[in-house]
């Protein structure tokens, strides 16, 4: 049985910085080493074996906000800030790396489109919240908007990611400047921010497992998965470990 999209939007406050509605802006963008700002970098790792969140919990730090965090664990996203050197140490101990891909992205306080995937054609029937809907049409994404800030301590990289689902109102694959979504909901229960210092990176995990199907008269369609899969994957035939590391570069000098 399919369901209509309903998802009910909740908001959280930032003691920093005001909310405001993403608009999508196309991403026109070069590999720029030399400046300040984000590196976005999409690595797909075949694990050795079960438990690779035990392994992680021994690089970085959890995110403060508990009840977050256990908010995104529930929609299978663990997120942890990590120091970018310990990368390779990280790969190789949850398994072997198939994929990577990366943008460099700067600094960009419109918000943008860093990861997207597209629904496929069947349709995705994703469990958000404990809440089962079936999406068949659009795109699910991760937003984010991020530039350098300074405080007494130094110099940081503000960076906001939120979660979102979109129908453009065209047939581009993202919304263009001024143009906005015909249809859309942004997972603001789930929104995250961070202050990192230069070489700190957002290390956002999702585990990747085989579709178990069934057969029988009262079921049809996908099988359900959670938003943080439903963001970050798609059906694979061994199970997959993806990692999204959103990097901060400073070179600026006071």
């Amino acid at each position: 049985m399919r369901f209509c999209l309903t998802f009910t939007l909740f908001f959280i406050a930032s003691c920093s910085t005001p909310k405001t509605e993403p608009v999508v802006h196309v991403l026109e963008t070069t590999i720029e080493p030399t400046a300040d700002g984000l590196m976005v970098t999409k690595i797909i790792v075949s694990p050795d074996g079960d438990g690779y969140n035990e392994m992680l919990a021994t690089f970085g730090k959890p995110l403060e906000n508990g009840l977050l965090a256990k908010s995104l664990k529930s929609e299978g996203m663990s997120v942890r800030v990590i120091e970018s050197v310990d990368m390779p140490a990280i790969l190789s101990t949850i398994g072997t790396m198939e994929t990577r891909e990366f943008i460099w992205h700067g600094q960009f306080v419109k918000w943008r489109d860093v990861v997207q995937r597209r629904i496929p054609p069947e349709g995705i029937l994703i469990v958000a919240s404990g809440v089962s809907h079936f999406v068949d049409q659009g795109y699910l994404s991760i937003l984010a908007r991020s530039w350098l800030l300074q405080r007494a301590s130094g110099l940081f990289v503000y960076v906001q990611l939120l979660p979102s689902w979109h129908i453009p109102d065209s047939a581009g694959i993202v919304l263009t400047q001024g143009v906005k979504a015909k249809q859309s909901t942004l997972f603001r229960e789930l929104e995250i921010e961070f202050l990192l210092e230069d070489g700190q990176a957002v290390l956002l995990t999702t585990e990747l497992e085989v579709p178990v199907r069934s057969n029988g008269p009262q079921i049809e369609g996908p099988v359900p998965v959670r938003l943080g899969e439903g963001l970050l994957g798609g059906d694979v035939e061994e199970g997959k470990v993806v990692l999204l590391l959103i990097e901060a570069t400073i070179l600026s000098t006071e």
